[in-house]
């Protein structure tokens, strides 16, 4: 997979502090935020969680946890890196998840350049959060981490 067992340490620890701090929905949320916000080309395959508004509309927090449907995703989403983050020794099991996941978000027209945009978007959100570079050895393992997640969605 590439990723050394500093690396998964780094990971885990890091992941962990932020799920302390906020919780895996908030933490959830936070990423979809950053996504809405800063490429706000991705909303139209939100659509259907109830995501509106035009490309210079910026979402807070607080107006995401009122859209139902945006919380169940935010939550899939934290809860499926919390998994991944468990099996991450297990290669096969981590390929073939993220293979399943990949197909999955094709049939909601996800394309490659989606899977792209949410690397440096869910990086900003794990460094800024826990005031690390994203130059830190921390930083550099969940770059590595989500260049395999990316590799292995894009079936």
């Amino acid at each position: 997979m590439g990723l050394t067992a500093d690396d998964i340490q780094n990971i885990r620890k890091s992941w962990k502090t932020l799920v302390n701090a906020v919780g895996l929905e908030t933490l959830g949320i936070v990423v979809l935020q950053g996504l809405f916000n800063q490429a706000p080309e991705t909303r139209k395959v939100f659509t259907q969680l109830g995501v509106t508004g035009g490309p210079d509309k910026m979402y807070s927090i607080e107006e995401l946890k009122d859209i139902p449907k945006v919380v169940e995703h935010a939550n899939n989403l934290a809860n499926t890196i919390d998994g991944l983050l468990k099996i991450l020794e297990d290669t096969d099991a981590a390929v073939n998840a993220l293979k399943d996941l990949g197909r999955v978000h094709v049939i909601h027209k996800v394309t490659h350049k989606h899977i792209d945009t949410l690397g440096p978007i869910l990086l900003n959100v794990i460094c800024s959060n826990l005031s690390l570079p994203e130059s830190s050895p921390t930083g550099v393992s969940w770059g590595k981490l989500y260049g395999v997640i990316a590799a292995c969605m894009k079936v």
